[in-house]
């Protein structure tokens, strides 16, 4: 199964309410979250599924890649902030192991993507000590979905941001 491990794009330092669930993209957000999208449509792996978190700024970015890919997309708890990387492995278990989904998409927040990324790909030297940056998706073979998270489970395919010359 090709996974797509991506973080949500640039977003709002703060919200109108405060609250950080409610941090919406900003303009270059969005471009991130369109380059993606484009990716990921353009792939010959094109995902069959997106699981989100249902923070504004994640679900915008899943959104822009499911308007790309037009495949469905599910909210899940378990890729909220703060949470452990085993959550984001349950996840993505959960899903292969229903046997219909050739190619995931998984959208979320640091650090729990981060340490996803560098679990898969550790050894690989483009992955290690790679941290995965606002708009960014690590994209993975899954050849073993039971030995989850460890790096004999998947193959390393490729990193995908858009290059729009601003900082990070």
């Amino acid at each position: 199964m090709r996974l797509y491990i991506v973080r949500h794009g640039k977003a709002e330092r703060s919200s109108d309410s405060g609250r950080d669930q409610d941090r919406d993209l900003r303009a270059r957000g969005h471009r991130q979250a369109e380059f993606i999208a484009e990716s990921l449509a353009a792939d010959e792996h094109v995902p069959g599924l997106i699981v989100t978190s249902r923070f504004n700024r994640a679900f915008d970015t899943a959104r822009a890649i499911q308007h790309a890919v037009g495949c469905p997309l599910h909210t899940d708890p378990l890729l909220e902030t703060d949470l452990p990387v085993s959550n984001a492995v349950t996840v993505v278990q959960r899903v292969a192991t229903r046997g219909d989904v050739r190619a995931l998409a998984i959208v979320g927040h640091n650090n729990q993507l981060t340490e996803f990324v560098a679990m898969l790909g550790s050894g690989h030297n483009d992955v290690d000590g790679h941290y995965l940056r606002t708009g960014e998706a690590a994209v993975f073979d899954v050849l073993d979905p039971d030995a989850l998270p460890t790096a004999a489970s998947a193959t390393f395919r490729a990193f995908l941001r858009l290059d729009d010359g601003e900082g990070d």
